[in-house]
């Protein structure tokens, strides 16, 4: 759909002091599910309302709902299960970022044929609908990233190899933006940052991706390309937007290295 919006906000607004007061008191079990979904309503609109009073015309809630911007992947879906991975290592000019301030969350790997368990962007998408004051649009991980929960000792029993789980995403994704249709978005924005292990080797290896980088990008191009597709496919009058990056953490990359090796496909 052709638009003349030129500026957005990219994804994660910082997450305000009193939600991540919220956030540990709920993992601590001192507040219930209504409490945190409360809280978690009171930062999206205040988020909201500093887009607005900055002339932004299409709305993100800032992903406060999520525990980190994998969510949609991490949580999500089903047929996955919790493993160890190498941390990554996060820098900034000048040198590595110390450990305690690296991003904690446990990866997971599909471990049987994977499956829409939650519907977390669906929640985001009804109260945008009822809140914002224009467009609104969600934010995913790209199922081209899909790769990356792919371990050869887990996986192989359901999925022979990478490529055929990355399907098995895609066709999900697809559906999940289309039900995010339904409830009124007509913005998507996928996250897709698996380009970072074609051209940085040392985050290739901390993911754990034996896969060449011709064909790491030769995939990751073809399923961006069907999501984007399908998408379209399902609902033309949807924008897809395409956000690539090194990674951020309080200002921190986690990938590093020029864009040529895949700028030109």
């Amino acid at each position: 759909m052709a638009t003349d919006i030129h500026a957005e906000h990219v994804g994660s607004l910082l997450r305000q002091p009193w939600l991540l007061t919220a956030r540990a008191d709920y993992k601590d079990g001192k507040i219930t599910d209504g409490e945190l979904r409360a809280t978690e309503d009171r930062a999206a609109a205040e988020n909201i309302e500093a887009q607005r009073s900055a002339g932004i015309r299409v709305f993100t809630d800032g992903e406060v709902r999520r525990t980190n911007w994998m969510t949609g992947i991490l949580e999500s879906i089903g047929g996955m299960s919790p493993v160890q991975t190498p941390a990554v290592t996060w820098h900034r000019p000048g040198g590595e970022v110390p450990p305690e301030s690296e991003t904690d969350f446990v990866m997971t790997a599909a471990t049987s044929k994977v499956f829409q368990k939650d519907h977390l962007t669906a929640v985001e998408a009804a109260y945008m609908a009822a809140q914002v004051p224009g467009a609104f649009k969600v934010t995913m991980m790209s199922a081209a990233m899909g790769a990356m929960t792919w371990r050869a000792d887990v996986s192989a029993a359901a999925y022979q190899d990478p490529a055929e789980l990355v399907d098995d995403l895609v066709a999900l994704q697809v559906a999940e933006v289309s039900e995010l249709a339904s409830l009124g978005a007509r913005w998507v924005q996928l996250d897709s940052l698996s380009y970072n292990q074609v051209f940085d080797g040392e985050f290739r290896a901390a993911t754990l991706n034996p896969m060449d980088p011709k064909v790491i990008l030769a995939g990751s191009v073809a399923a961006d390309t069907a999501i984007v597709s399908g998408i379209k496919a399902a609902n033309p009058e949807i924008t897809v937007g395409m956000h690539i990056c090194r990674g951020n953490n309080r200002s921190a990359y986690m990938a590093s290295g020029g864009y040529e090796p895949v700028a030109e496909q």
